[in-house]
């Protein structure tokens, strides 16, 4: 945990392109999978998008990172990024379903694929002006 009150800058960049690569790799897993009717590999995407929010779940509850307080009435990045990795919690539950119900052979999936693929670019976008802004 940082003992600072502003997040270093290098582990908050570090942080958003690990979580943004892997994103990136999870929507064309599935989207792959899709197009070449490979199930497996329709799996190993779902599982990307659980393991980002197992990741984002453990950078929350470990305090890695933190946010600074509001002084000027500008919101600070670390917000933005806590934002995010909320959103990454809620794209894995999704991930999470979608592959409980392609284990089950429910007929559901191809929806939760959509809302996840979805989801996912929502968030890509969001990490993609966190960078920029």
């Amino acid at each position: 945990m940082l003992k600072s009150k502003k997040m270093d800058e290098a582990l908050l960049k570090n942080l958003i392109y690990i979580t943004q690569v892997s994103l990136f790799a999870g929507i064309a897993l599935i989207i792959f999978a899709w197009v070449e009717k490979k199930v497996l590999i329709e799996k190993a995407g779902q599982l990307t998008f659980v393991t980002l929010g197992i990741l984002a779940g453990w950078m929350l509850l470990s305090g890695s990172v933190t946010v600074p307080e509001v002084t000027d009435g500008a919101v600070p990045k670390e917000m933005y990024l806590v934002f995010y990795l909320f959103g990454l919690i809620i794209a894995s539950l999704i991930g999470l379903a979608a592959f409980i119900l392609h284990l089950l052979k429910s007929r559901f999936v191809k929806s939760f694929n959509i809302l996840l693929i979805l989801s996912a670019l929502l968030l890509f976008f969001m990490v993609y002006n966190l960078i920029t802004g």
